[in-house]
């Protein structure tokens, strides 16, 4: 018995060791997962960086109809998979096929079982381990899947509503009252399977699940081989070796749980299930990751991925992904798909794709529209998206512009889509928003802060002149947030997806001139605005812009008030610093400063912040000045030809 206890010991020891091993590994791997992958087959394939599933997968974590509960590193996945579809899954015991692990990001990738062979041949013939070169030659071969109707992914709303609960009882219960409300045969399957399983091995895998949400992988296995071995040693229940008998060995599918009810679950049981002795678990985790650091390539420059281009088996063209410049290929077939679904793509749109780099974003497109322009001023990029979308049939459906996408001019088109880099994700926004092409929307993958930035509203910490500009004319929407390791090579930070409407109708206010004065008041957004604008520099700069005539009528030389001491830079220098000047237009500046601070008092702006305020507040704010002959973009239109529409809306 002594030496059965050491060696499932030794067995939970190794497979972690390896399930860590496999996670952390530095050199690309590709687990080929056709056929069961379950419990430790698949904590072992999950982990890895490339998974191929194929119409012969059946994924499944049945450990607690057996009287045990998902290890091997389970809880760390399965508790970010999609809402609370992980607790589904494990409480149920439920099957996916390989289509169901593509849509939730399980597998990275799908191909029919009768590709195998192609796919074995290909990656045995590459000359190289570089990642992007396997996730290319993978993607030959794959295939585009959607779930179908009858899948268990779309019932995740009632999944996140009857599985989100603290308890398995309260999980219970919301599962009758749905079936019973909603007559759902998939709910009374569902509690048939949860009341088939191990009450203590459902509380124990629901406190696992839950406890994952919040831990490294490392903390995950740890925690599950103090659990595996507590659920082994018979200390606390015997329902592991019942399971196993009735389910394996005698298959009498009778299994008598102790305790037999979920009622009879105490705390204390849940406390000695989880809590034994550690084992040195970390030690052993320390130990593989020192052996994968040995195997790290030291060619490899911090700042691009080396991979190789894979037109031909025996092309030798170096093909890099610089991190610096924004070179991260989303590859979560999941988060691809719920980026077109968010969209709203019709089978007439012609969709407008800036940044495609391999296509992976847009195979997805080019199955749902009627053309995809794409923007890309990667040469190396372009050839491989060429090419894939050739082998997918859809080059007729393709136009590609190999240009800056700042500096290009687009061709017509009804939506974009596009994964912009941070560098330049302002100007980028801009151009579209403020260009001369309408469209209905742009579906946008971000930067996380920059999205926030974006999103925020007028007092929020991130409000911004960005945020202001945008929402003047059009409608900015918060998607969901995308894992930095959805991406390849991975960034240091997460990112957002966000959708831009542009408005119907917006303010009747000269666009440049709105943009000019946002500018200047948010140049300090926490200072009041009296502060801004009675600053020397400020009152001179304005005083040019505004073309004020003389008391003779002469236009004023506008290089007249240059200030001595300005050196275009540091503005805090200048603030409350007086217009003294010894030149004749001395007085005219102090009047042009006095007019300045009555319309900031008349509308009670002189002690509020830009960052405080709304867009309508500083429409108003606007108009008035306009109205007092005080401008902030040089127009070839005279300035005494008034908006009279703006000026009527905001008097």
């Amino acid at each position: 018995m002594k030496e059965r206890w050491k060696n499932a010991k030794h067995i939970s020891r190794h497979c972690i060791s390896f399930v860590y091993l496999q996670a952390t590994y530095l050199k690309p791997n590709v687990a080929i997962l056709d056929g069961f992958t379950m419990g430790s087959g698949a904590g072992i394939a999950v982990p890895g960086m490339f998974r191929v599933a194929t119409n012969k997968t059946v994924f499944a974590h049945p450990e607690a109809q057996i009287g045990f509960h998902p290890d091997a590193g389970a809880s760390f996945y399965l508790s970010r998979l999609p809402g609370y579809l992980g607790e589904y899954l494990a409480l149920t015991g439920d099957k996916l096929n390989g289509v169901e692990m593509i849509a939730c990001g399980l597998a990275s990738h799908y191909a029919l079982h009768e590709r195998l062979d192609l796919i074995e041949e290909r990656l045995g013939k590459l000359i190289t381990d570089e990642a992007t070169v396997i996730e290319t030659s993978l993607a030959q071969y794959g295939d585009l899947v959607y779930p179908d109707k009858t899948s268990v992914l779309y019932k995740i709303e009632t999944i996140d509503k009857c599985f989100s609960h603290d308890t398995v009882e309260e999980i219970v219960d919301a599962l009758e009252n749905e079936a019973a409300n909603s007559y759902n045969e998939w709910c009374k399957n569902a509690i048939s399977k949860i009341k088939e399983a191990s009450p203590l091995s459902l509380k124990v895998t629901l406190h696992s699940i839950r406890e994952g949400r919040f831990q490294s992988l490392d903390q995950c296995l740890a925690r599950e081989y103090r659990m595996s071995l507590a659920g082994m040693s018979k200390r606390v229940s015997n329902d592991f070796c019942e399971g196993v008998r009735a389910r394996l060995v005698d298959k009498d599918f009778a299994p008598k749980w102790d305790p037999p009810s979920l009622e009879e679950v105490s705390k204390d049981m849940l406390k000695k299930r989880n809590l034994i002795q550690f084992y040195l678990i970390q030690s052993i985790l320390r130990q593989n990751s020192l052996r994968q650091l040995r195997t790290k390539p030291t060619h490899h420059h911090n700042d691009k991925y080396r991979t190789r281009s894979t037109e031909e088996d025996n092309q030798q063209d170096d093909l890099f992904l610089y991190k610096s410049k924004g070179q991260h290929l989303l590859t979560n077939q999941r988060i691809l798909d719920s980026i077109v679904r968010k969209s709203s793509v019709n089978p007439t749109d012609t969709v407008l794709e800036i940044g495609p780099g391999t296509g992976n974003l847009t195979l997805k497109l080019l199955d749902v529209a009627s053309k995809v322009v794409a923007v890309e001023i990667d040469k190396r990029m372009v050839e491989v998206l060429n090419k894939r979308v050739k082998d997918h049939g859809f080059e007729d459906k393709l136009s590609v512009i190999r240009e800056d996408a700042l500096k290009a001019e687009f061709p017509k088109f009804d939506l974009v889509v596009a994964n912009i880099p941070y560098g330049i994700s302002s100007p980028l926004v801009v151009k579209l928003v403020y260009g001369a092409n309408p469209f209905r929307s742009a579906t946008l993958l971000l930067q996380k802060e920059f999205a926030r930035r974006l999103l925020a509203k007028p007092g929020d910490s991130e409000f911004n002149r960005l945020a202001v500009n945008v929402k003047l004319v059009a409608d900015v929407e918060f998607v969901m947030n995308v894992s930095k390791r959805d991406f390849f090579p991975v960034p240091k930070v997460d990112s957002s997806v966000v959708i831009i409407r542009p408005k119907d109708h917006i303010p009747d206010v000269n666009l440049d001139e709105w943009r000019a004065f946002t500018k200047n008041c948010f140049g300090k957004k926490n200072k009041t605005l009296g502060a801004t604008f009675k600053q020397k520099k400020k009152v001179i700069e304005l005083f040019r812009l505004s073309k004020m005539t003389s008391s003779n009528g002469e236009e004023i030389n506008r290089n007249q008030y240059v200030c001595a001491d300005d050196d275009g830079d540091n503005e805090e220098e200048s603030d409350g610093e007086e217009c003294h000047s010894s030149s004749c237009a001395d007085r005219e500046l102090l009047l042009f400063k006095e007019k300045i601070i009555e319309v900031l008092k008349a509308g009670s702006f002189e002690d509020k912040r830009p960052s405080k305020l709304c867009n309508e507040e500083l429409l108003c704010l606007l108009s008035m000045l306009n109205q007092s002959g005080i401008y902030f973009h040089e127009q070839t239109k005279p300035r005494n030809v008034d908006n009279v529409a703006f000026a009527a809306a905001y008097s």
